[in-house]
């Protein structure tokens, strides 16, 4: 505990060389480092293993940081924990100040620095060494002693701290709040009291010791929160305390999306946090709308057809709306033989029966297996077909002539579909000069339902 080891990658080549750092926790620090049970001195809390050749094994241990507090007491009192106390870093201790019989506390210093003449002091989340020394005075003979305290924070009274008046007379204080505190309770001798409408309040024939202590509230404000059903905003409660920030974080829910945000009527549109600065006031509000994700159908695709042709199986199929690809299963097989695009697919190791079924993929899942359909031969008697392709190779521009052409499709040697074209002539033009250098086989169906095919070589 008390801090981490971090370095990246965690695994480094045979003869390279290794670097981390030792990171210790806020008020903590590195009490020792060893690597492969050897200590080591890192600089700046960064060490590198050179040439790793093995396993190395790198250990930390770290040491809560402390302060000492060094409390002294001139003559006419004590201080409670005198002398030199260890405070862990980031611990409080508070001091009591207490005079003897016929003193009064004359002033207290705090790291040389008068703090007043209250009776105690607070050093909170302590973060270095501290001092803090006490000295008393004798009660001046008719006079009597009042001890005013009051939160450190949130407010001040006037006077403050140890005071002395005439046996007899009255004694007025008056309590003044900071920005974003109220008054607390006010209690003279233990006893609350109320003040006036100046936040002033009199003792009056003040003849024995007196002690007034003061608290001040801080003003806490809600900013109203209203998350629409499908989502969450947080903290919900939306309490914040006078002049300080609050952040809120916006999320939808499992299958939900965030619409809008609105903050004090305003639309922010789709935003996943906001903060309110320097709150100060009751009149902030934040609401957001979530709108449940509607997830398009994936239908399984229809019009499956398989044909065998010379150079493979020819599976062809129609579109499905949503999807983005298809996967292709043959047979029994459990993993698709191919995941494409477009709507045909040439299966170059397919053979005459074998069997297939398409599924359909979406944004936001797959379909149903399509129908299955069986590799059927279509093999026709080419020679009574006439088909002329030249230049053949070719580095660009090809021509095809064939007598009533109706398609022209063109695949690589691993079934994907390069090129169709709707020919409905004897004679089309094809640019092959984006293709890569290869074997192709073109697949010409003519007004009849005849197919022929024959192959082009691209340089």
């Amino acid at each position: 505990n008390g801090g981490s080891i971090t370095g990246a990658p965690t695994s480094v080549n045979c003869g390279g060389d290794y670097t981390f750092t030792v990171a210790p926790n806020d008020c903590y620090e590195v009490a020792s480092v060893t690597v492969n049970g050897t200590q080591i001195t890192p600089t700046n809390n960064i060490y590198t293993i050179a040439n790793v050749t093995e396993a190395q094994s790198i250990n930390a241990t770290f040491s809560q940081v402390s302060y000492t507090v060094t409390a002294s007491a001139g003559n006419g009192g004590t201080i409670s924990n005198a002398g030199s106390t260890t405070v862990n870093c980031g611990d409080d201790i508070t001091y009591t100040i207490t005079p003897d019989e016929g003193y009064m506390i004359s002033d207290v210093e705090v790291d040389g620095h008068s703090v007043g003449s209250a009776d105690s002091y607070s050093f909170t989340n302590v973060i270095a060494n501290h001092t803090i020394s006490a000295t008393f005075e004798l009660i001046p003979a008719g006079e009597v002693v009042i001890v005013v305290n009051a939160d450190a924070e949130g407010g001040s009274v006037d006077p403050t701290g140890t005071q002395t008046i005439t046996e007899g007379d009255d004694f007025t204080f008056t309590v003044t709040p900071d920005n974003c505190h109220t008054i607390g309770i006010v209690t003279v001798n233990g006893a609350e009291v109320t003040l006036d409408a100046n936040n002033s309040y009199t003792i009056p024939n003040v003849t024995t010791e007196q002690t007034i202590n003061v608290t001040f509230n801080q003003i806490s404000y809600t900013v109203a929160v209203n998350a629409g059903e499908g989502g969450t905003i947080t903290p919900a409660d939306g309490a914040v305390l006078c002049g300080e920030n609050i952040t809120f974080a916006i999320a939808a829910n499992e299958g939900y999306e965030i619409v809008d945000v609105v903050v004090d009527g305003q639309s922010r549109g789709v935003i996943t946090s906001y903060t309110f600065e320097n709150v100060t006031d009751n009149e902030h509000s934040i609401a957001a709308t979530f709108t449940q994700i509607v997830v398009p159908e994936c239908n399984a695709v229809d019009g499956l057809e398989v044909s065998v042709e010379p150079y493979g199986n020819l599976i062809s199929w129609t579109a499905a709306e949503n999807a983005v690809s298809y996967n292709i299963f043959r047979n029994d097989e459990t993993v698709a033989i191919a995941n494409v695009a477009s709507t045909s697919y040439v299966d170059v190791t397919g053979n005459a029966g074998d069997r297939y079924h398409i599924v359909t993929v979406c944004q936001y899942g797959e379909s149903d297996a399509s129908a299955e359909v069986e590799a059927i031969s279509t093999a026709i008697e080419e020679n009574s077909i006439s088909v002329e392709l030249y230049p053949n190779p070719t580095d660009g521009k090809f021509m095809i002539e064939c007598n009533e052409m109706a398609t022209v499709e063109i695949f690589n040697l691993v079934g994907q579909i390069v090129e169709r074209v709707e020919a409905n002539s004897n004679a089309i033009t094809i640019d092959a000069s984006a293709w890569t250098s290869g074997v192709y086989n073109v697949r010409i169906t003519t007004d009849n339902a005849s197919i022929v095919v024959r192959q082009i070589v691209k340089q």
